[in-house]
């Protein structure tokens, strides 16, 4: 089976703007398409690949250990799920590129594991067009609101043109009141650079920008 594609010349020319040095296989993911799944495609992805995901909502948790890029292909595309990436090389990359991370159908995590969880990269990452947020009472119970992006011991990640956004508590009983989950937390050893980017807390967060900690 052929599982790669010619990417489109447009995402070719923004991915080789931002970084020249890619140049991987494009594994196409979607309905008809050789991976039904975002997860499939990153099972066998190697290193500059691209995945290139067809609109609809994807329900997954994804897990991401190395430079690769995570791209819509028009419409909207959405991780119905959580995303982790981790331990990227120094000379490695990964792009989420015109995707939602929209939490809502199987929401079993804990109120302390954020919609995007980036940790101990030492590559860079970006995130360009890009929608981070937790669908509203996603979590079926009584709980503070989630934090959208948290970012730890990684100093090389930018979001431009995107959005990210911590939810509101669900309420505990009629007059319960509990805090907002912060948009971006920025922890020990990280930075952030933010570019063209709105940043919000959900209601009763900590911040009016929604950010939290960092250095």
């Amino acid at each position: 089976m052929n599982t790669s594609a010619r990417p489109p010349l447009a995402l070719v020319l923004l991915v080789a703007t931002s970084f020249p040095a890619l140049a991987g296989e494009v594994l196409e993911v979607g309905p008809g398409r050789p991976f039904p799944t975002i997860g499939d495609a990153l099972s066998i992805a190697a290193r500059d690949d691209i995945v290139l995901v067809d609109p609809g909502a994807y329900v997954e948790d994804l897990d991401v250990r190395q430079g690769v890029t995570i791209a819509g292909r028009g419409g909207v595309a959405t991780i119905d799920g959580f995303v982790s990436i981790a331990s990227i090389p120094g000379n490695e990359a990964v792009v989420l590129l015109s995707m939602r991370l929209r939490p809502e159908t199987l929401v079993d995590e804990p109120p302390s594991t954020p919609v995007l969880t980036i940790t101990d990269c030492r590559g860079a990452v970006r995130l360009r067009s890009t929608v981070v947020e937790e669908a509203p009472f996603a979590s079926p119970f009584p709980s503070d609101g989630r934090d959208g992006l948290r970012v730890v011991r990684s100093a090389n990640v930018v979001a431009s043109d995107s959005t990210i956004v911590g939810s509101t508590g669900r309420p505990a009983g009629l007059f319960g009141i509990l805090s907002g989950g912060e948009g971006l937390v920025v922890g020990q050893d990280a930075s952030v650079e933010l570019a063209d980017t709105v940043v919000l807390g959900g209601a009763g967060s900590t911040s009016e920008c929604g950010g939290a900690g960092g250095r």
